[in-house]
């Protein structure tokens, strides 16, 4: 019996004085958290006092137990500024993440030589650093040593092969470092803002260099592409504004280089120029502007586009604030996001025919003053033409959405025309519109969204059709010199809060015939307003709302109004939103002058002060021929030979069975282009 409780007795012994894992306890100056019983091991938690100097120790006691020190637990010394240095004992082998954020007084490290693993931002912040050398690491966090604003100089380990994301961002000082030869990728935002990085050598064997990677690295003069390099991501050299030339190393079948601007291999893509260039002429060959190849380039005031341009990638031109002049061929498709976001002098862009997508904040804060939009554009995005200086918009048929804020702060427009074809305005989508005074909604709009008319303050009159049901909040907030509203719905919109915020309450509301009495009955309309009149009918329709002629053509748009035999229609004018394409009289006669697009419009009002708008997109295409007249032999006189007629592509057809078109005649010496039958 003695001899059991003997045994029970140690038994309990062991286990008080056994810690189990997740356990602290103090030592020194230390925290420390058991983290393994077998083998014993502890991670330093924290630290209970701010010494000159931080040794973390080897091993540390407790209850009788020895353990071996192994890592620096996440956040264990963040944010305490006072220690100068840190030494860390051969037996660690991990620093966890944040573990030394923000200690901004440490200068001097001394790195475990079996270090294995740092953790995300372990080092972040530790503005004291101006120099160390890394040892061999497995594992890297991500940001690990981002915002060492003093550090100079890094030696990274020989056996290193990808720089993790955002290692050293914004590290201001960094002028030397040697990436190691076996390294493959350089991660996204890894020396972003390294302003002092002059020269950076990229290695053999380098494979893929990450977004941003060398982002804003303003002080980059020239980079040699090595021939292992295969990718390159948007953006990598982004706002390096000292950069001169690319150089592409021999063997390299994944990029090219031209007058120091970089393409891929077959000049398909433009990847990026240098920033130094005031002009750039775009090869023929190049097919896609790619994401951001021109972003921030402050120097460049012109470019030449070939003819073969499909696509312009997000924020491709962003924020070049001296582009003034730039040519868009007629095979681009697609202009990505903010692809001319802050081109401060572009004032005129001619968009070509073909243009059928517009990503978001495409021209925000762009110069514009003038807007033609091709026949297939259906959307317009999210803040696409925000605070430009636009005068005088209107949209094309075949638009059916306005995303919020697309005209949000053009405090310059006076006139937006929009098509029948629109059945959504998004939220904002004129706000601050503080020069418009005079806004036709059309008939199939059936949603507006929050605020779309807020701020302009010069708004004196506008059309809502009998399509929308409901006025959204602050619809009209603000609109202080808002003085009628021509509401063509017979019964009354339901009104959500602060519709009229900032309207005066004398403001007239116009309604069809006999539906007076459902708006005087309405509780929520009467917490408003007390003028409410009938008017007579008019819709107003084009002939045509889509029109294609050849250059030179003529024909006649007719608009015609249906109305109320007591109404009566003043103020009737037709406008062309590009008088370089088409011409149009007062009598609705249009000439088709040059190739491209063009909005016209018929606008008028009916006597009650109604505005009435109506649009038509005209597309006109080139001459086919382009030849007035041909001679082979001046002085030849016209003989007695038959005719021989050519298609325009040069084949002799059957003059007997000519269809009508433009051909070729070949009469003895000389040849000239006719028109067959009148067919153009």
């Amino acid at each position: 019996m003695g001899r059991i409780f003997i045994f029970l007795l140690a038994c309990a012994v062991t286990l008080v004085t056994r810690g189990a894992v997740g356990d602290t306890f103090e030592a020194d100056v230390f925290v420390f958290t058991v983290t393994s019983e077998n083998p014993k091991e502890v991670s330093v938690a924290s630290n209970r006092d701010q010494p000159d100097a931080i040794n973390i120790p080897e091993t540390v006691t407790n209850g009788g137990n020895t353990y071996t020190v192994t890592s620096i637990a996440p956040k264990a010394f963040r944010y305490l500024n006072k220690f100068r240095s840190l030494s860390m004992p051969s037996t660690v082998t991990e620093i966890g993440d944040n573990a030394f954020e923000g200690c901004d007084g440490l200068t001097q490290i001394i790195f475990s030589r079996n270090l294995r693993k740092i953790g995300n931002n372990a080092f972040a912040y530790c503005i004291g650093f101006s120099g160390f050398t890394i040892p061999v690491v497995e594992e890297f966090g991500t940001y690990v040593f981002s915002d060492c604003s003093q550090l100079q100089s890094v030696t990274l380990p020989s056996n290193m092969t990808s720089i993790p994301e955002g290692m050293f961002n914004n590290c201001t000082k960094l002028s030397n470092i040697t990436l190691p030869e076996g390294l493959k990728t350089i991660g996204k935002s890894a020396f972003t803002a390294c302003e002092s990085l002059s020269d950076i050598k990229l290695p053999d064997g380098l494979e893929a260099i990450g977004e941003q990677a060398f982002g804003s690295c303003t002080s980059i003069s020239d980079v040699v592409i090595p021939a292992s390099l295969s990718r390159i991501d948007k953006e990598a050299f982004a706002w390096c504004r000292s950069l001169k030339q690319f150089e592409v190393a021999s063997g390299n079948r994944y990029f090219s280089a031209n007058d120091g601007v970089l393409y891929d291999y077959d000049k398909l893509n433009i990847i990026f120029v240098p920033y130094v260039k005031r002009s750039v002429n775009i090869p023929s060959s190049v097919t896609v502007i790619t994401a951001g190849a021109f972003a921030g380039h402050t120097m460049l005031e012109k470019v030449t586009m070939g003819d073969a341009v499909t696509a312009i990638g997000e924020k491709a031109f962003w924020n070049c604030e001296k582009l003034s002049e730039i040519r868009l061929p007629e095979t681009v498709t697609s202009i990505g996001k903010s692809a001319f976001a802050s081109c401060s002098k572009l004032t005129e862009i001619k968009f070509p025919v073909g243009l059928k997508e517009l990503g978001e904040s495409a021209f925000n804060s762009c110069g514009l003053t003038t807007l033609t939009l091709p026949p297939l554009i259906k959307v317009i995005p999210e803040r696409c033409f925000d605070d430009t200086k636009l005068t005088e918009v209107a949209l094309p048929y075949g638009v059916t959405k306005i995303e919020k804020q697309a005209f949000l702060y053009c405090r310059n427009l006076t006139t937006i025309v929009l098509p029948t074809t629109v059945t959504s305005i998004g939220e904002g989508a004129f706000g601050y519109c503080e020069a418009l005074t005079e806004m036709v909604v059309p008939e199939g709009v059936t949603e507006l969204g929050n605020g779309v008319f807020n701020g302009c303050n010069a708004l004196s009159r506008i059309s809502l059709p009998a399509s929308l049901s409901t006025l959204p909040p602050e619809t009209f907030k603000g609109c202080s010199k808002l003085e009628a509203l021509y509401d063509h719905r017979d019964k009354p919109q339901q009104l959500k809060q602060n519709v009229f915020d900032g309207v005066s309450s004398d403001l007239t509301i116009y309604v069809p015939r006999g539906a007076k009495s459902a708006y005087d009955a309405s509780e929520l309309w009467n917490m408003y307003f007390s003028k409410f009149l009938q008017m007579g009918g008019a819709d107003l329709t084009l002939s045509q709302n889509t029109l294609s002629l050849m250059e030179g053509k003529r024909t006649t748009l007719k608009a015609t109004v249906t109305k109320d035999a007591d109404v009566v229609i003043r103020n009737q004018a037709w406008k062309s939103s590009d008088t370089d394409v088409a011409i149009i009289d007062a009598g609705g006669e249009l000439y088709a002058y040059g190739a491209g697009s063009a909005v016209v419009w018929y606008s008028c009002k009916d006597d009650y002060g109604c505005p009435h708008v109506a649009v038509c997109t005209v597309t006109v295409t080139p001459d086919p021929s382009g030849i007035d007249e041909i001679v082979i032999d001046e002085g030849a006189e016209d003989v007695d030979a038959p005719a021989e007629y050519f298609n325009l592509h040069g084949v002799r057809v059957n003059a007997e069975s000519l269809t009508p078109g433009i051909y070729i005649v070949r009469k003895g010496g000389k040849v000239r282009k006719v028109a067959i039958n009148g067919g153009f």
